[in-house]
Formats: structure tokens, C-alpha cells, sequence
């Protein structure tokens, strides 16, 4: 593939991760889109992650490393990756995941062959339309909440316009672990979805990991509420009035079946900590 293709800047936020930098790194050298920059932060990592990025640098030009002189957490890195980028597209590639070496090319091609497109995602397996293929602004937000709950990809798994990221604001590090989700759905709310094939890289699963914290299903379903709320006051969602409400109105009722399952089994802590952190009320 020559480099008549745009750069796309493949964007490496690391900490910690000494165990599996070496093969994140690698899968990328080995992509078969070759006109790329890779961008590794460095967040204070205390094992040998820089160490082992910076033994890369002779062997590829293409590399830029990068060492923060405090600990910024995870979506701020994120954010100063992406001002340090330089390519038209930005695919974020976790340090402790993998591409595989067709990856980059499909999902590049898939972006390239819809102009009006800010971020790409891998079809639901269930999808039985030729990939790849687009929607709407308004298709998309709705297949999220109705249906597909696509926008949920986190960042290993999606490729954006790095303009789409900057009119849709970035990641917001305050709203927690779900700040991908929020900036999955302002990009897609501004620009078109576009989904391509499954199975482009390889999310590795272990238990070091931030969304570990997923598992606390109390502490999430919180934190959902947060989004949708995010969401609803975003000035530039494409939605209805009357299709806001149902989406609220559904949320209200997944959070009232939380409720009473934690209050049947005697949780009542979980149960009235639901119950305040999404405003239910039953009155």
C-alpha cells in the first residue's frame, strides 16, 4: 500500500502494561497500512513498559514516544495523545491489545469509502447488510438505544475523523469509565457511522484492566444515568423531543426493575443507592 492514503495516527496510552507493549507495538508495525504514525504517552508507567517503547524507536521512524512528567489517568492521556496527532484519521490501539494485520487497512478503507463519516465500528454480528455501510446521524443514535447499543465500543475498537473528535469535545475524564461511551455518541450525533467486518483486532482481557470496575453493577448503572443525562443536554443530538422521552422513559423503567431486584433479595443499600443516583421516584 503506498501513501497516497491519508496518515492515520495510531494513538498508544500506556501504563503499566510491560507485559504485552511489546506485541501491541508489533501488530502495528506489521499492518498492512503502512502510511501511519504511532504515538505512545507514557503515563508514569513504574515497570519497564517505557524502557521496552523506547528500544523501538531506532527501528521505526514512524514511532513517536512520549513520558508524562505526572500521572494523568486514563482519557486526560488520551486527550493529550490525540493533540500530539498529526493524521487525518485516529485509531486508538490499547497497549495491551493487538491488531490484527489487516485491521487498520479495512477500517481506513471502510472510513474513506463514506466522506461524511467521523467514526467507524465493527457490524453486530447479527448484520446481514454488505459491509461496509453507513448511517444517518439520527439512524445511529437510535439503533443505539433501542437496538444495537453500538456506541459502546470502546476505543481499541472504533477509528474516528480526528475533526469529528475535536467538534464533539474530546473525552470528558469526569464522568468516569464511560467517558468513551459519551464521545462515541456526541461524534456520532455530528457525523455519520460507518460499520465494517468483525474480528479486527484482538481485545485482550485481564484483570489489571479499568473496565474491570464494570463489574460493579450497582456503580454502573449510575453511571449510565450520567450519560443519558449528558446525552439529552448535548445541544447537537439529533433526536426528537417526543423520541428523547421514550429512551428516558425506558431508562427509568430498567432502573426500576434494579431497584426492586436489589430490594427483593435485601440489598436495600444497593437498592436506595440506585434509587438516588437515577433520580427514580415513585410517586
Amino acid at each position: 500500500m503506498n501513501n497516497n492514503f491519508p496518515l492515520v495516527s495510531v494513538l498508544m496510552t500506556a501504563y503499566n502494561r510491560d507485559k504485552y507493549i511489546a506485541e501491541a507495538i508489533d501488530s502495528v508495525l506489521l499492518s498492512s497500512y503502512k502510511n501511519f504514525e504511532l504515538i505512545i504517552v507514557d503515563d508514569c508507567s513504574t515497570d519497564n513498559t517505557f524502557a521496552i517503547a523506547n528500544s523501538y524507536l531506532e527501528k521505526d521512524k514512524r514511532i513517536k514516544l512520549f513520558k508524562n512528567e505526572i500521572n494523568l489517568g486514563q482519557f486526560v492521556n488520551r486527550n493529550k495523545a490525540i493533540e500530539l496527532a498529526k493524521g487525518y484519521y485516529i485509531k486508538f490501539l490499547d497497549s495491551d491489545d493487538k491488531f490484527m494485520p489487516n485491521g487498520l487497512e479495512v477500517m481506513v478503507k471502510s472510513m474513506l469509502a463514506f466522506s461524511a463519516a467521523g467514526i467507524g465500528l465493527p457490524a453486530k454480528e447479527t448484520c446481514t447488510n454488505a459491509l461496509p455501510y453507513t448511517v444517518t446521524t439520527h439512524e445511529s443514535i437510535l439503533l443505539h438505544y433501542t437496538t444495537d447499543n453500538h456506541l459502546c465500543y470502546g476505543p481499541t475498537g472504533s477509528i474516528f475523523k480526528k475533526e469529528a473528535l475535536i467538534k464533539a469535545g474530546l473525552f470528558e475524564a469526569e464522568v468516569g469509565i464511560l467517558a468513551d461511551t459519551l464521545l462515541n455518541i456526541k461524534v456520532a450525533s455530528i457525523f455519520d457511522t460507518v460499520f465494517f467486518e468483525r474480528n479486527l483486532f484482538y481485545w485482550r482481557r485481564h484483570n489489571e484492566q479499568v473496565t474491570e470496575a464494570q463489574k460493579d453493577d450497582v456503580r454502573m448503572i449510575g453511571e449510565r444515568f450520567g450519560i443519558l443525562k449528558a446525552v439529552m443536554a448535548f445541544n447537537k443530538l439529533p433526536l426528537k423531543e417526543n423520541e428523547k422521552k421514550i429512551i428516558f422513559s425506558n431508562f427509568v423503567k430498567i432502573n426500576t426493575k434494579h431497584f426492586i431486584h436489589y430490594f427483593l433479595k435485601g440489598n436495600f443499600k444497593a437498592a436506595f443507592k440506585i434509587k438516588k443516583e437515577t433520580e427514580l421516584s415513585f410517586l
